[in-house]
């Protein structure tokens, strides 16, 4: 019987540290007004994904797998609090305010892929012609990967284009089983 105990409690453990958080908005409903010169940093993200476009519009794109590739752009603003290495989120029932949390600021999507194409191309060639992919890790929501490439690409002082190609991932243990 002790044994069995001990064994469901490790079990438990190891699952719980495959867990990620849980996808959350990306885009806020009321974001705080805010003068650029209240920011640390504003970075256009590109990205590429399997993922399906979400029902929740301020979600953008959930884990769920799509038929086809969608595009779009986020534009994510840093706040002036921020620590290198680390990504100031904003807790449920908290306000969507840019001068204390990662906020994107505007998400455009694009309907087909030349326009994706003509849009990042044009970015590419106004940073000198240098780009970073990123492809996030297992049990990561959208909100996380936009977040943590903006965070790299702020922190290393990044000049290039960066682009992020997400794969359907649910972000959560349950929706492998």
């Amino acid at each position: 019987m002790r044994l069995k105990t001990i064994f469901i409690i490790a079990l438990a453990l190891l699952t719980a540290g495959c867990a990620g958080p849980q996808t959350q908005e990306i885009l806020g409903s009321v974001v705080v007004p805010t003068q650029a010169t209240e920011i640390a940093g504003n970075h256009s993200i590109f990205i590429a994904t399997t993922r399906k476009r979400s029902d929740d519009p301020n979600k953008v794109f959930d884990g769920e797998r799509s038929a086809t590739l969608n595009y779009a752009r986020v534009n994510v603003t840093v706040p002036p609090v921020h620590q290198t290495g680390q990504i100031e989120r904003r807790s449920r029932g908290k306000s969507d305010d840019p001068t204390k949390y990662f906020m994107a600021s505007e998400v455009v999507g694009y309907d087909t892929q030349p326009k994706f194409t003509s849009a990042l191309n044009a970015d590419i060639d106004a940073r000198g012609g240098r780009v970073m992919v990123f492809v996030h890790g297992y049990n990561t929501g959208f909100d996380d990967a936009v977040y943590r490439l903006t965070q790299i690409v702020h922190d290393s002082g990044y000049p290039g284009t960066p682009v992020l190609f997400s794969w359907a991932s649910g972000a959560k243990t349950t929706d492998y089983v």
